[in-house]
């Protein structure tokens, strides 16, 4: 992230990873993190009379290139709650347990990226980025309410091409409502099971 003249910069919501820290009027985040997890959070930045927040979000791997390495890129919505965050944690934890070899040489997506590709959350945060094994576009938004769809997911742009096709990339859609009131149990079986759709299973993988 660049900084403006003039502008100072500040975590409003969520929290980086200890022990990275931003800094406040270059906006550079540094430091070396020391556990794997999902992280979210929101910069806002200000000259006194503009005022702009953005949320982000952070994976942080302590695996080897050569092993399953599991990418969320965070893409539109509000905040996760403390329980999907927790939930998602667990899930990405989870899945680099089961998969357990590497999926395939890094990617680097074009300049081009994902625009008009994915279609339950936007895939612009992509363009030029290299991916290494799987990036999963995850959003918060309206489904259907409380108590109905909790969340979509699925296979979304590339794909590496053996037989079957393995996924670069997938999306996650998870319901604002229901987020915010569900189990972070409840959620992590869930988002487990939307991962899956991502990976290929039930998507690209018929049988």
């Amino acid at each position: 992230m660049i900084g403006g003249s003039g502008f100072t910069y500040s975590v409003t919501a969520g929290a980086l990873p200890s022990p990275l820290s931003l800094h406040p009027t270059t906006a550079q985040i540094t430091g070396t993190p020391n556990a794997s997890g999902v992280y979210f959070f929101e910069v806002t930045a200000t000259n006194g009379v503009l005022t702009l927040s953005e949320r982000y979000g952070i994976t942080i791997s302590t695996k080897p290139a050569s092993a399953f390495n599991l990418w969320i890129t965070y893409n539109g919505g509000a905040m996760p709650p403390a329980n999907a965050i927790t939930a998602l944690t667990a899930a990405h934890a989870r899945w680099e347990a089961i998969v357990t070899g590497d999926a395939g040489p890094a990617v680097t997506y074009p300049s081009s990226g994902l625009a008009g590709v994915c279609t339950l959350v936007t895939g612009s945060l992509l363009h030029g980025a290299f991916i290494e094994d799987v990036a999963i576009l995850m959003g918060i938004g309206p489904i259907d309410g409380p108590n109905n769809t909790l969340a979509r997911g699925g296979f979304c742009g590339f794909s590496r091409n053996p037989a079957p096709p393995a996924t670069i990339t997938g999306q996650m859609l998870l319901d604002q409502a229901d987020a915010s009131i569900a189990s972070a149990t409840y959620l992590q079986d869930v988002i487990l099971h939307e991962i899956a759709h991502a990976f290929g299973i039930g998507t690209l993988w018929q049988s």
